[in-house]
């Protein structure tokens, strides 16, 4: 009999450590997901600021090269059309950087809410034969869809901006391969070519890199 309050007690010491470590890890996770909140905002921010600097530098380089050319100078506006190519092309693999940082937030933030909700599962599947109504006081994420709080706006503007460097960039180098205004024309088609495809490789590759996650999502 003894015995028994013995393996009783055991198993109930083990069942409120096996608790507690399952809060803390909750804890632990919903600390994270906050984190990464403030991290997504900040990252959003620094881009902001990087693409200001960059616009800047870009405009203020033409318009003074613009001048010169209007002058009569030919070397040092093209050296400043060089420093422009750079700075554009710069800009759209900066982007894509940022891209890429996008979904490591992605990344992490649905490992943290996934991990949330087996713990949430756990609880609810161990406390429902003496709380049948405990699944509806827990509220949980889609079934059929993982939700990001990187809002998708934010993967349509930096792959904007960054298939904008590169079409810019390239629409300089082609206007010093044209020689007529068909070529002009010509140029510009280019120009917005490489803009279109590098948009639509960056949502791509976006979208695949997700589809992971909601698949993941799905299979849970």
């Amino acid at each position: 009999m003894q015995a028994g309050h013995e393996a009783t007690g055991l198993t109930a010491g083990i069942s409120l450590e096996a608790e507690s470590l399952l809060l803390e890890e909750m804890r632990h996770l919903s600390a994270s997901t906050s984190q990464i909140n403030s991290e997504i905002s900040s990252t959003q921010n620094v881009y902001l600021i990087v693409v200001g600097i960059i616009a800047t530098a870009v405009a203020a380089l033409q318009i003074f090269g613009n001048e010169l050319r209007r002058q009569g100078f030919s070397k040092t506006p093209f050296l400043l059309d060089i420093i422009t190519i750079v700075a554009l092309i710069s800009g759209g693999v900066l982007s894509f950087i940022f891209l890429l940082r996008f979904l490591q937030l992605v990344k992490r933030e649905f490992h943290c809410t996934a991990a949330m909700n087996k713990i949430r599962t756990f609880y609810i599947d161990h406390l429902k034969p003496r709380m049948p109504l405990i699944e509806e006081a827990f509220y949980k994420q889609g079934d059929t869809e993982y939700f990001s709080n990187v809002p998708p706006y934010v993967r349509h503007i930096v792959s904007l901006l960054g298939s904008l460097s590169f079409g810019g960039a390239f629409y300089i180098i082609f206007n010093y391969i044209a020689s007529s205004i068909f070529l002009l024309f010509s140029n510009l088609f280019l120009s917005v070519t490489v803009f279109i495809v590098a948009f639509f490789l960056q949502q791509w590759y976006y979208r695949r890199y997700l589809s992971k996650f909601d698949n993941a999502w799905k299979g849970e």
